[in-house]
């Protein structure tokens, strides 16, 4: 080892340090030379394992030209310390062996030659423990500090472990695990990056995820971006965020469409499907209206009384009037098939689910007296079937206002006009009774 070979690092002896070369105060060492400086100092530090700390003359090449200092207050507070084993000088047979591989492939490979000391220092690097590799390096860095191409050199090198594509890296399994937990925006965003992120990105399974979180159902029925999106759930979001921005900022407004025939009474209840819409007034009538053109195809006839609520299915209407029944129309012909007979009082309300009607009202008994009762009806024979709600001001004024039911459970709010019955919600499961106040 020459004595240039430590001119770079400190030499256990100051006194016998050598001077350093016009090229390596001037940063223009080559990549071997400096490799094989900063060799000739771990192998002596090696011999002669001290724990030392490297003054700054020792550690950084100085100079008297302040364009030369990169960060000099940096440097005043700089103290590198190396802490050298003596483990070192004779690593574990595993370390050689990774050593001599990797040392190996790079000698071997013909587009960087290297020569014996820098092979050397690589073996002495091998060998160090991750804190001293540490150390090492930045020593290094610091070294090369005032020589922007070597700088540039070593950026160079390092940039492209930093710049993985992890996407296509991963399993696909866990880049969509990865994908689900971004908004759908950035999903799409990000399918526009490459073809491989594109596909990912375009999954169905992802665009299953966001769907179900969103609550968006599946589009079985053709949309406008049949054409351009393969994928059905990312079809349906896409269909659902027309939607939305058509709601929330489509302009100009569509022509309202105005339906005119109940003349000047009020309509009190609105039922629609997506094709008809049926309307009941308090001029004792139902109309059922098309979309598509506007106009009234049916005009229900029979309530002696104003129509107060109304429920419908594909092809039959319930509705609920002053005239305290409920009648049962077909929705194609205009025909009453049933006229259920039981509440003494305006029914209110309805509600329908399969084959069974409930209805809700403010029965008047023989005594002139309020009696706010809950009806269960056949909707197929139009029988009375029992009461499921009898409000304990009876006879005093409680209201049933509206009701809702599914296959297990009834839910309806009631209360009074003359603070007789408490305001709530009233909860049937069919098994027990739950009171929300």
């Amino acid at each position: 080892m020459t004595s240039e070979s430590s001119g770079i690092l400190s030499s256990p002896d100051r006194s016998s340090s050598p001077s350093l070369t016009e090229d390596s105060v001037h940063g223009y060492c080559t990549t071997n030379q400096m490799f094989t400086n900063f060799a000739g100092v771990m192998s002596q530090q090696i011999r002669s394992p001290v724990k030392r700390s490297l003054t700054i003359e020792e550690s950084l090449i100085t100079t008297n030209d302040p364009k030369r200092v990169c960060n000099s207050n940096f440097r005043e507070q700089l103290d590198l310390e190396l802490v050298l084993s003596p483990a070192i000088a004779t690593p574990s047979p595993s370390v050689l062996s990774c050593s001599s591989n990797t040392i190996d492939s790079l000698s071997s490979s013909p587009c960087t030659p290297l020569s014996a000391d820098v092979l050397n220092w690589l073996s002495i690097f091998l060998a160090m423990s991750n804190d001293e590799r540490s150390r090492a390096t930045e020593a290094l860095i610091h070294t090369c500090s005032t020589n922007t191409l070597q700088l540039n050199h070593i950026k160079n090198q390092i940039e492209p472990y930093f710049q993985r594509d992890f996407i296509r890296d991963l399993p696909r399994e866990l880049a969509l695990h990865v994908l689900k937990y971004l908004p759908a925006n950035d999903v799409s965003r990000a399918s526009r990056t490459c073809r491989s992120w594109y596909t990912t990105c375009s999954d169905v399974l992802l665009w299953k995820g966001i769907c179900h979180r969103r609550k968006i159902p599946l589009k079985p029925l053709p949309t406008i971006f049949d054409d351009t999106i393969d994928n059905q759930w990312k079809r349906s979001y896409a269909c659902h965020k027309h939607l939305e921005y058509v709601w929330q900022h489509g302009q100009p407004l569509p022509e309202p469409l105005v339906l005119r025939g109940h003349e000047d009474f009020v309509i009190t209840c609105l039922q629609f499907d997506g094709k008809r819409i049926v309307s009941g007034s308090d001029d004792n009538t139902l109309k059922i209206w098309s979309i598509a053109s506007g106009k009234c195809e049916q005009t229900l006839i029979g309530h002696n009384g104003g129509v107060w609520c109304s429920e419908m299915t594909d092809d039959l209407i319930v509705s609920g009037s002053t005239d305290r029944t409920i009648r049962v129309w077909n929705i194609n012909t205009g025909v009453c098939q049933h006229v259920l007979y039981g509440h003494t009082s305006t029914v209110r309300c309805l509600a329908l689910h399969g084959d069974i009607v409930v209805s809700g009202s403010r029965d008047a008994t023989v005594r002139s007296g309020d009696d706010g009762t809950v009806k269960l009806w056949d909707l197929n024979t139009g029988d009375f079937i029992r009461n499921l709600v009898y409000l304990e001001s009876a006879s005093s004024g409680g209201v049933v206002w509206r009701i809702k039911c599914t296959d297990s459970a009834l839910v309806c709010a009631a209360g009074s006009r003359n603070s007789t019955e408490d305001t709530k919600v009233i909860m049937l499961d069919f098994d027990r009774t739950t009171i929300c106040s």
